[in-house]
């Protein structure tokens, strides 16, 4: 269904952060880590029915934030996001509520690993295999706040903030996964540059 590139372990972090200076990646952040609650019954239109961020996942979403703009990460604007509270706060924090945009189909990102499926849900699919195959600018990134999904065997799904990167190849052409980068390995990125300009 797409192309793999797999690079994990085999790049350096410096690497794979100036690819992304560089721009031309769509940047999948899952969202801020989560309140521990059950949801059962969640009203898209009500945040109450929903597992919300916990003040350490509204904290993460600052971070990653502040990194972006330190690091100068260029994005390419709206950022995309799912029509979950948590993803569209994640957003919000990070990123400012006037650059976000909310895509339904965006809450059904699951069915990219479904086959099978019904006429209606075939189209959400193929919607969202348009987002991951449009090419973005080649200096920007585009970026889209979802949640847990594994892009490729490397990995069995993502921890609250961490960032695959993809390589889209235009329609119908699908897009290869590059890397995934943990907040924490941003943080030690970051740090490091700040120890450079000491």
């Amino acid at each position: 269904m797409f192309n793999k590139e797999i690079k994990m372990n085999q790049e350096s972090n410096s690497s794979i952060f100036k690819k992304i200076q560089d721009g031309g990646y769509i940047l999948y952040l899952r969202h801020g880590e989560t309140i521990d609650e059950i949801e059962s019954n969640p009203d898209l239109n009500n945040c109450a029915t929903q597992r919300n961020l916990s003040e350490n996942g509204k904290e993460q979403a600052k971070q990653i934030g502040n990194i972006f703009r330190q690091q100068k990460i260029p994005i390419q604007y709206p950022i995309l996001t799912s029509p979950y509270c948590r993803t569209k706060d994640t957003g919000k924090i990070a990123f400012g509520e006037q650059n976000i945009e909310v895509n339904n189909d965006l809450a059904n990102i699951h069915y990219l690993k479904q086959e099978d499926l019904d006429t209606e849900k075939q189209k959400v699919k193929e919607s969202l295999m348009k987002i991951l195959e449009t090419i973005p600018s080649q200096t920007l990134n585009k970026v889209i706040i979802c949640h847990n999904i594994s892009f490729d065997n490397s990995h069995n799904g993502l921890r609250y903030m961490d960032t695959v990167v993809l390589k889209p190849m235009g329609q119908r052409k699908g897009y290869k996964f590059i890397d995934l980068i943990s907040l924490e390995q941003f943080i030690e990125w970051s740090n490091e540059t700040k120890q450079e300009h000491i």
